[in-house]
């Protein structure tokens, strides 16, 4: 007998193997999607998360910042209050040192004879203007600053004759180093 097949064998594996080939590259292909959709959100989390901490970081700096201001504004009232105390030292020592200067002035001075319009101190150096009866109260004035423990030498400028309410005095200009 003779047996005939009517199924076509051979195409039908033919079919088979297609299917199975159209089967494994769509699975390939969503395995690649899913791989590249996976990557993709393991990026943006990543990202995300780089972003956050950059923000952290610039709130961090912003705040840095700020202390660094404070810190050197406290450094620069620091500097001012040391000069201010500085200049407060200087001025209690050089008071002592202008009391005594004066209270020295003030003995030296012949009562009712000489008035001083002018006295600065600079330095060591002090300037005295002012006016005198006659030449003999800016010569007792000399003296007197001479033999004061205060003054180093005395040397008078000038002494001219003025007129003042017509009287005849005498303007003076002296200099005297101090020690």
């Amino acid at each position: 007998m003779i047996q005939m097949n009517l199924i076509p064998y051979r195409e039908e594996v033919l079919k088979v193997k297609t299917r199975r080939r159209i089967a494994t590259a769509i699975a390939l292909v969503l395995l690649f999607a899913a791989s590249v959709g996976m990557f993709h959100v393991y990026v943006t989390m990543t990202v995300s998360a780089m972003e956050k901490e950059v923000k952290a970081s610039q709130a961090e700096l912003e705040r840095l910042r700020a202390i660094t201001g404070d810190i050197e504004k406290y450094r620069r009232d620091k500097t001012l209050v040391e000069t201010k105390l500085r200049i407060i030292e200087e001025l209690e020592k050089n008071r002592d040192e202008a009391y005594r200067l004066l209270t020295e002035l003030s003995v030296a001075v012949p009562e009712g004879q000489v008035w001083f319009a002018h006295v600065s101190k600079q330095g060591s150096m002090l300037r005295l203007e002012g006016t005198a009866r006659n030449n003999g109260a800016v010569a007792l004035l000399m003296e007197r600053m001479e033999a004061s423990p205060v003054f180093a030498s005395v040397e008078l400028a000038f002494s001219r004759r003025i007129t003042y309410a017509s009287m005849d005095l005498k303007s003076f200009k002296i200099y005297a180093n101090l020690q």
